[in-house]
């Protein structure tokens, strides 16, 4: 018998096993179908998953992939819905795997041009070199990666070598002090609480109306997102009071790579100045024996700045993301979307962190 073509459609109920084992294989994950409906079906935005799921079927056996994280946007004084693109795949036995992503691509925008009104990413190099030449992917900026040292505990340990553990941890211990205490004379007469938390509470809407014209686009840090967004548990969310009155947050996350515990700062909001909530973010980075702390933000963005005042670095062995865009829609103003000054992305908006 005869293979059949490749064909490309909309997402059906029960492909997410399909997508699943695919993205599992390709990119040697784990992830849960659990996971998989958190990220496509509970999306507060996503009403209809087939809107933004896009597949390649060859003899009933899922072989490529391309959907889209609809998210509700801030643009000037409206909100409006934009395309994330993610998950994008094919299976490594189809020959024709470009042409295959474009297809795909194409079939995904023409669904997500019922509601979206513009994409935006954060593409590897791979998919940034077939969104531009095919795919219409146009550049926006680079997101430079923030650095801080907290203990030069991991910096000791990649020049020696032969370093006993004694004195690494004596050095540890003697770096976090040193840091704890500059950090203490930089908010010692702060009057903010920091607490840690479970769940954002119905405070986080009041705050958002508040702060969300600092910035032209960014996506809406309301109370549904933000509990789709940082549900696991693996992200620690703190919060910045003063009496019942909420002052900002921060999503943060804590790994070990190459030996080192790295903190990264998914999302920082505020709506006074930044000094009044992140020495207390660091203190709690200490508190749990990080040894640095990442974070990124459009260079244009004034949090750089701010963050360059607290002694945050480029480091030289970081290298920026590239973020693109691409329209969807003549009623949306291109010229503005550009300007990447008008923007305010961190890791959290970028699928995977």
């Amino acid at each position: 018998m005869a293979e059949k073509p490749v064909g490309i459609r909309e997402y059906n109920a029960g492909d997410e096993y399909g997508i699943n084992d695919l993205f599992n294989s390709l990119f040697d994950k784990s992830r849960s179908l659990a996971e998989w409906n958190r990220k496509f079906i509970e999306n507060p935005v996503s009403e209809n998953p087939a809107r933004w799921v896009t597949v390649a079927e060859k003899n009933g056996k899922i072989v490529g992939h391309y959907a889209s994280l609809p998210l509700e946007m801030k643009f000037k004084e409206q909100v409006v819905t934009a395309a994330q693109p993610v998950d994008s795949m094919i299976s490594p036995a189809i020959k024709t795997g470009v042409r295959l992503f474009s297809d795909l691509n194409k079939k995904n925008i023409e669904n997500n041009k019922k509601i979206a009104l513009f994409g935006f990413g954060f593409p590897n190099e791979k998919a940034y070199a077939v969104g531009k030449r095919f795919l219409g992917y146009k550049d926006l900026g680079e997101m430079v990666q923030l650095f801080k040292r907290l203990s030069i505990r991991s910096a000791v340990k990649r020049r020696v070598k032969w370093l006993p553990s004694c004195a690494e941890s004596t050095l540890h211990k003697i770096s976090k002090t040193f840091y704890w205490f500059y950090l203490f004379v930089r908010c010692r007469n702060q009057k903010t609480v920091c607490k840690r938390v479970n769940f954002f509470d119905e405070r986080i809407e009041k705050l958002w109306e508040i702060v969300k014209d600092d910035y032209g686009i960014m996506i809406q840090r309301t109370l549904p997102y933000l509990s789709w967004r940082y549900k696991n548990e693996n992200y620690i969310k703190l919060l910045f009071e003063k009496g019942e009155e909420l002052l900002g947050y921060v999503v943060v996350k804590i790994e070990v790579l190459d030996g080192a515990r790295v903190g990264y700062i998914l999302d920082i909001l505020y709506k006074s100045n930044i000094e009044s909530i992140l020495p207390d973010t660091l203190r709690f980075f200490i508190k749990q024996d990080v040894d640095y702390v990442l974070c990124a933000f459009i260079k244009e963005d004034p949090m750089v700045r701010h963050l360059q005042k607290m002694k945050f670095k480029n480091h030289t062995e970081i290298s920026p993301l590239p973020v693109v865009f691409f329209t969807m829609s003549p009623d949306i103003d291109e010229g503005y979307l550009k300007r990447p000054k008008n923007w305010h992305l961190t890791y959290g908006d970028i699928d995977g962190f």
